[in-house]
């Protein structure tokens, strides 16, 4: 499982930095600069109210699919059962949706736009479905060319509408709506001809019973991701509502990066919920990738977040035309959120993977409760940072009660993943520190961001490699097995 697992992990992560990157740093920040930041945040405000419902569309069937058919569950039914289910709960979704923005009292205009997207979101949700039985039935190559190719489609045509000369004026965000429409669109078939084609003679007449013994199993799954989505997406509408649509745009510029970067590790529970799920199912022992997926995935993201944090006034003035000391420091506390968000996909996953949705539950209700106390009480004084630090505060606590269930639930000593990680994070700390001083006017060296920069990613890297932290000889061990 160690090579499936870092060979599709090189393929999924190779084309997916190609192109989401991209497309959120430069297709979506270049929109956003064109619209200006009122436009951009009652866009991004309603956006975040449709990924907070939308799991109604799913109510927790994807994951359990994923883990269903890695465990080499009969499909020839449950595709075609599920496939009508999630046809009724769109019809659900889309009203539900509806209702709510009515009562949030938004005009006319946004209610067309809350349309729109909440029918984007359906197709979306197609896509990840056809995702999880490409990944349950490890056909990892072809899952990760449909993770990159509706953002593909989106490069293009707005790539051609952003800086093409055209004659149809100004970037308008309807434009941007209605190019995910038809990228969603595109991706979903091509996604749902290869599973069709992988599968068994599907049975298209299933019974009533079977579509309720799905739900029921796929019920825990639901509550529990919908509680990380609201964790995940309520702070933008409450700080929207709370204050102004700047306001909301302010965070939305911290916020790119927290989504760009989450894109990338979101990958790693893509691969590792299949393999987990089998794993766990056939009694195999998952200390070696547990530990080796920690290694890579915190490596990756420590040294990401720490030098967006050190370099954020210097990055964040190359993106925007417009920025607040605002913008920087939510910004800078989202990057914290940043790092514990991402290393949940690898110990949540596994939580998720053996079945543990009762403590995940309980786990996120009090997140929540945690992120929405917190909101509510200090975005009238501190606006966008007040949801940064919240969202900061609320991962953290998820992460840690995480790490604590899975060494006692699986009796897996952490200690030797432990102090290689701590050797690694404390002289990367202080190297932070001692960049961040010399990057004031007053340094004693004075040298360009930029080489600064390449100066700490090169020793990060150096130390990861002298902690054990990542190891080519094993990389190249791992890739020659079998396993």
């Amino acid at each position: 499982m160690k090579k499936t697992f870092v060979s599709n992990l090189i393929l999924l992560v190779g084309l997916n930095l190609l192109i989401k990157p991209f497309y959120v740093l430069g297709i979506e920040l270049s929109i956003q600069n064109q619209v200006g930041a009122a436009q951009y945040g009652s866009y991004f405000a309603l956006i975040n109210l449709s990924f907070i419902f939308n799991m109604v569309l799913d109510l927790g069937i994807t994951n359990w699919n994923t883990r269903k058919v890695a465990q080499k569950l009969e499909i020839s039914q449950v595709i075609p059962a599920i496939i009508q289910i999630r046809i009724f709960l769109a019809l659900v979704y889309i009203l539900l949706v509806s209702i709510v923005g009515y009562f949030f009292n938004y005009s006319s205009s946004q209610l067309l736009w809350l349309f729109a997207l909440a029918f984007n979101q359906v197709l979306a949700m197609a896509v990840l479905f056809f995702r999880s039985n490409l990944a349950g039935l490890h056909l990892f190559s072809k899952d990760s060319i449909i993770s990159v190719l509706d953002r593909g489609l989106l490069i293009i045509g707005f790539g051609y509408l952003l800086w093409a000369p055209h004659g149809l004026g100004p970037f308008q965000i309807e434009w941007l709506i209605l190019g995910q429409t038809i990228a969603y669109f595109i991706t979903a078939i091509m996604a749902g001809y290869w599973v069709f084609k992988h599968s068994p003679q599907l049975q298209w007449k299933t019974p009533f019973s079977t579509k309720i013994t799905i739900l029921k199993q796929s019920i825990p799954f639901a509550i529990f991701s919908i509680l990380g989505m609201v964790i995940y997406r309520a702070d933008s509408v409450i700080l929207e509502r709370m204050t102004t649509a700047d306001q909301a745009g302010h965070y939305a510029q911290g916020f790119r990066f927290f989504e760009a970067y989450n894109m990338i590790s979101y990958l790693f529970a893509g691969l590792l919920l299949p393999i987990f799920s089998r794993m766990v199912s056939e009694k195999n022992p998952i200390h070696e990738i547990l530990s080796l997926s920690h290694r890579q995935l915190f490596v990756a993201t420590w040294i990401f977040v720490s030098g967006a944090i050190v370099f954020a006034k210097n990055v964040l003035p190359n993106f925007y035309t417009t920025l607040s000391d605002e913008s920087v420091e939510s910004f800078q506390w989202l990057m914290l959120g940043c790092f514990a968000f991402s290393m949940q996909y690898i110990y949540g996953t596994l939580l998720t993977a053996a079945g543990k949705i009762k403590e995940l539950t309980y786990l996120m209700i009090a997140g929540l409760l945690i992120n929405i106390i917190f909101n509510l009480l200090f975005i009238p004084s501190k606006g966008a940072i007040a949801c940064g630090q919240a969202n900061a505060i609320t991962q953290l606590f998820i992460l840690i009660v995480q790490v604590i269930w899975v060494r006692k639930d699986f009796q897996i000593s952490l200690r030797s993943q432990l102090k290689e990680t701590i050797w690694f994070s404390l002289p990367t700390l202080a190297l932070s520190a001692l960049i961040y001083s010399q990057l004031s006017d007053n340094a004693i060296i004075q040298l360009p961001w930029t080489l600064w920069a390449l100066i700490f990613v090169s020793i990060s890297l150096v130390i990861a490699s002298l902690t054990k932290m990542l190891s080519i000889q094993n990389f190249l061990q791992v890739m020659k097995s079998k396993d």
